[in-house]
Parts: C-alpha cells; structure tokens; sequence
C-alpha cells in the first residue's frame, strides 16, 4: 500500500470573499487567503505545515462574509463532510434560494452574494440554523 501523498494538493477557489479551501491526498486541509494563495503559486511565499490541519469529520461550519453596511455583497459556508464524503449536504438561504454545493475533497462550500441572512444548513441528517448576524 502506498502512502497518501502531501503534495497532491486540490484547491477551491470562493470567489465572493477571496477565500481558498486545500484539501491534500494524505486527508489535511486548510483555508487560506487568495492573495497568499497567489503567493504561493509563484513560490515567493510557502504553506507551513501547522497550517494544515487533519479531517476530523466533525459537522462544524464556517461563514465568511461581506459587509453589514446595507449593500449587496459576497457570502460563503464551508465545512467538512461527515463520513468521508458519502453524506449529502444542502444549504437554504431565508429568501428561499439555494446556493450550489461545491466539494474538494471531503469538504464542501458554497457561496452567493446578496444582503446577509441566514442559513440552514443540511449535512447529512443534521440540520445547522446559522443566524448571520452583525456580530457585536
């Protein structure tokens, strides 16, 4: 049996916060900014490995996002999936649409631009509310 490799690294790009997810062969992952992900690719900055961590197959789920001022801007969610991948996951937002699921991996992310609202989030049986709410 070979053993995973640490290089073969798949990236995803979140357009609307500037945001990359990495999934790598050996079951790490991380998020980075995409200009220091730029960086990288032209080899004048290198990932260090504290900054990978392992696939824990944990539900957990992170936003990010763009502005509370009122006006129209980018959103996204990501997290792991469950299981090793084989669990469905399905995001709806409070106005009803539904943003496309993308998968790296065992990860998932999605992404929409608007004015913020919240989210339900469906990994598997498990349904996740997340408010989106101007934090204090």
């Amino acid at each position: 049996m070979t053993e995973p490799d640490r290089q073969d690294i798949k990236s995803l790009v979140i357009p609307t916060c500037d945001w990359v997810l990495q999934w790598r062969g050996d079951g790490y992952w991380r998020e980075t900014h995409l200009q220091l992900h730029q960086e990288e690719l032209a080899g004048r900055s290198t990932a260090d490995e504290l900054d990978w961590g392992k696939w824990t197959g944990q539900a957990a789920i992170t936003g990010r996002g763009g502005s509370w001022d009122g006006s129209p801007t980018g959103w996204s969610l990501f997290g792991e999936v469950p299981e090793g991948g084989g669990v469905d996951v399905h995001v709806r937002l409070t106005d009803g649409t539904e943003p496309t699921i993308h998968h790296i991996g065992w990860l998932w992310a999605c992404w929409w631009h608007g004015l913020p609202q919240a989210a339900s989030v469906e990994v598997g049986p498990r349904t996740i509310s997340l408010p989106f709410t101007k934090p204090h």
